[in-house]
């Protein structure tokens, strides 16, 4: 049982839409107890004595990053070596950057890899939590491998494939130990038989890697899927004449039916288009992902790594494989607000919830996750004024 702990001092950014409540309050304390908010109150009237109390200084305070995409961190990459100790290690090197939970992301691979990605994530999650450890281990991504061979990306082709009962096995794994799945496929791979069969198991269908026509996108949303893969990025484009996946996850988006991830680094994405789709999308249709690789968090000057035997070279923030194709990102949870905020104009508010509550809803864990109000996980981060990351609590622990 933990003791009541109190956060004072900062300007706290509650997570709430704009017309749910006040989306920033000042001269107020938040109130945790046994890892969850307990409240929030006047300064004046939280608890005082005997109980610990951490003042940020004028810092600001909001729900910690979620990253529903993680290739790797801290040297090393998922694919690579799929275990309890790379998970975690992984975990470590984004906490630093403000993220307290994640969805490491196992892309396009052999069967035998899915399945230790979907054991490692389930040990990972059930290993007693290591002092001062890494964010939060919320499932597993699967990226691939039922992807269109048109638009494989960084992804090897050679394991590309319709789904088979053992695939479908494998990734359901985690689900039967109650975490959170997320999937991307392509449309051409969403019939109804797999459609049923993730819809009945919970997993989170996401579109990508896809040239579908934006006809057959809008069939896979009526199946099920509810999420988009790194907007524009390796899917069909919108036209004058043909919506792609492009026109058809904006549209979904904005019609409320599904979420969009969206790497804002300015590299996969030019700041002024993503500015246009974010107007397209709505508030809550658009939420950040950081696609990241192995150099996020490591030590300062890895230039390559490889990625599923490919090798791939780091310059001036850009991941590129032999063929020049994009592969991931040096992005950090922190750096993409601060982009949304410099280079895209978003309200701070804003940028916020697409680093934490937009993502939170877009696997189920909205209730949970990514607001600062009572019964919410006391998963925070606190920042200074140019979004540089000063600490963080995961279930309340620093």
């Amino acid at each position: 049982m933990q003791s009541t702990q109190v956060i004072r001092g900062a300007t706290v950014h509650t997570g709430r839409p704009p017309g749910a409540g006040p989306t920033t309050l000042r001269d107020v304390a938040v109130v945790l107890q046994d890892g969850r908010v307990a409240a929030v109150v006047p300064t004046c009237d939280a608890p005082g004595r005997g109980v610990e109390t951490l003042d940020l200084d004028g810092a600001h305070l909001a729900p910690g990053f979620i990253d529903l995409q993680v290739n790797g961190g801290g040297g090393v990459m998922w694919n690579d070596d799929p275990t309890v100790e790379t998970t975690r290690r992984i975990a470590r090197a984004h906490r630093a950057f403000g993220t307290t939970a994640l969805l490491p992301t196992y892309i396009t691979g052999p069967l035998e890899g899915m399945r230790a990605a979907a054991a490692a994530a389930v040990a990972a999650v059930a290993a007693k939590p290591e002092p001062g450890g890494g964010a939060r281990i919320l499932g597993a991504h699967f990226e691939g491998p039922f992807l269109d061979e048109r638009k494989p990306g960084a992804h090897d082709v050679h394991f590309l494939r319709a789904p088979t009962e053992a695939d479908l096995a494998a990734i359901l794994a985690p689900r039967a130990a109650g975490l959170e799945v997320l999937l991307t496929l392509a449309a051409r791979h969403f019939d109804d038989a797999t459609a049923r069969t993730l819809r009945e198991a919970g997993v989170h269908v996401s579109l990508g890697h896809c040239a579908s026509t934006a006809a057959e996108a809008g069939r896979a949303f009526e199946r099920g899927a509810t999420v988009v893969t790194h907007l524009f990025n390796a899917m069909s484009p919108l036209t004058s004449r043909e919506g792609g996946l492009v026109g058809a996850a904006l549209d979904a988006a904005a019609a409320g039916r599904a979420r969009i991830g969206l790497i804002l680094d300015g590299v996969h994405v030019a700041y002024d288009v993503a500015r246009v789709a974010l107007r397209a999308a709505g508030p809550g249709g658009v939420f950040l992902v950081t696609d990241a690789v192995a150099p996020v968090g490591a030590p300062p000057g890895m230039t390559s790594f490889v990625l599923g035997g490919q090798p791939v070279t780091v310059s001036a923030g850009r991941c590129v494989n032999a063929d020049g194709a994009l592969a991931g990102s040096a992005l950090d949870m922190a750096s993409a607000v601060r982009n949304a905020v410099r280079e895209v104009g978003l309200e701070l508010d804003e940028a916020l919830r697409m680093a934490s509550t937009y993502p939170a809803a877009a696997v189920g864990l909205g209730a949970r996750f990514g607001a600062i109000a009572p019964g919410f996980e006391a998963d925070l981060v606190w920042f200074d004024d140019d979004v540089r990351v000063l600490g963080t609590l995961v279930a309340g622990e620093r």
